[in-house]
């Protein structure tokens, strides 16, 4: 059995209401504490596989660094948390849950913007496409 912190619970409860709107597909992840949204548009354009899809952050750049995100199939790695939202599997490792630095993500797709990364904070990447990891 799990305990949960009575914030968690809370945050799990309004999660829970959200589960029965049509738009949202809310996945919750107890040992990083980070929930995984795809929004219906993210889960119609991605629902054609059924291979795991990494969210990859790296840090690029030299004296003004950034985070540059990419999404991409892939297989599992021994230190990838594994997402489960409906049926499609999301692989984010450690490093990349820290650079996301929220425990909401959002994906959602837009036909002008390609694939998106939301926090409640920031607005990660836009312009995002779910490609082969090395096309």
């Amino acid at each position: 059995m799990i305990v949960l912190s009575a914030a968690f619970q809370a945050l799990y409860a309004i999660m829970k209401e959200m589960m029965h709107s049509a738009c949202w597909k809310i996945m919750r992840r107890v040992a990083s504490n980070m929930i995984v949204k795809v929004t219906k548009e993210a889960e119609e354009r991605m629902a054609s596989t059924d291979k795991p899809i990494r969210i990859n952050g790296e840090l690029v750049g030299g004296c003004g660094m950034n985070v540059e995100y990419t999404l991409w199939w892939d297989s599992q790695g021994p230190e990838d948390e594994v997402y489960q939202v409906d049926s499609l599997t999301f692989l984010i490792d450690r490093e990349t849950i820290a650079y996301i630095g929220s425990d909401l993500l959002t994906i959602d797709y837009r036909a002008q913007q390609g694939f998106r990364m939301v926090t409640p904070q920031q607005i990660l990447a836009y312009g995002l496409q779910l490609k082969e990891r090395w096309s």
